[in-house]
């Protein structure tokens, strides 16, 4: 998985390398995040939102469009106050339900003289999805402790279709829904986490699911080429 996460930054320095008076685009991306298919058999209750970071460039003088985009997506929390037995006492216990994601795109996105560019993505790349704990005394105060409680990578791949909406050369606004699935992962999930008052520990039971789900957002881009000419 680091071998596919370094090959697409790889290609991706190397497209903008070679093609360094192409069209260019780079900026963040707000989407939110629900589960479908198979994971919203396994687990219906998860949702979520992603923040990322996107960048794209010209293959000459085509429609196409190469580039790679970086988000972290939470999928849920739960938070005790509480007694956590005698090691613990009473601490502020934190747990949060996330994926970070690497994938490589392949746009299409034929030039049009209004100032709405509709556009099709192929996406291939990886994840890691993870759950994390955080422990603290109170909201204020620096961790006691933090660690990671379960995580798992796996491959992923999907399609998209968006709207570029040209405010001005430099700056546009897309408007995305992007279909994304994984290999089978195990994970956790706010419903799979339970404190046992008995034993003062937490029960962990591990689902399994291919990742599969919808991102729908917002994303603010611009034109490289413009801004640094």
């Amino acid at each position: 998985m680091y071998r596919m996460i370094k090959s697409i930054l790889t290609l991706l320095l190397l497209f903008i390398h070679l093609n360094v008076h192409a069209q260019s685009y780079a900026g963040i991306n707000l989407s939110g995040f629900i589960p479908t298919s198979e994971l919203k058999r396994e687990a219906s209750e998860i949702w979520g939102a992603s923040f990322g970071f996107e960048a794209t460039t010209r293959i000459k003088n085509s429609p196409l469009y190469f580039g790679a985009q970086l988000d972290l997506t939470c999928f849920g929390s739960e938070l005790r106050n509480g007694y956590h037995g005698a090691d613990l006492g009473n601490v502020r216990f934190r747990r949060q339900f996330e994926m970070i994601r690497l994938i490589a795109t392949l746009r299409v996105k034929p030039e049009f003289e209004l100032p709405i560019h509709p556009y099709f993505d192929f996406y291939l790349g990886g994840g890691n999805i993870y759950s994390r704990s955080v422990i603290r005394e109170s909201f204020f105060d620096d961790p006691i402790d933090s660690y990671v409680d379960h995580h798992h990578w796996s491959a992923m791949y999907g399609l998209g279709l968006g709207y570029s909406i040209f405010l001005s050369d430099e700056f546009t606004i897309d408007l995305s829904i992007r279909s994304m699935r994984s290999g089978r992962v195990q994970f956790l999930s706010p419903e799979s986490t339970y404190y046992n008052e008995q034993t003062e520990q937490y029960e962990l039971t591990l689902q399994s699911s291919a990742f599969t789900h919808l991102n729908f957002g917002l994303g603010v881009k611009i034109n490289i080429n413009q801004i640094f000419q």
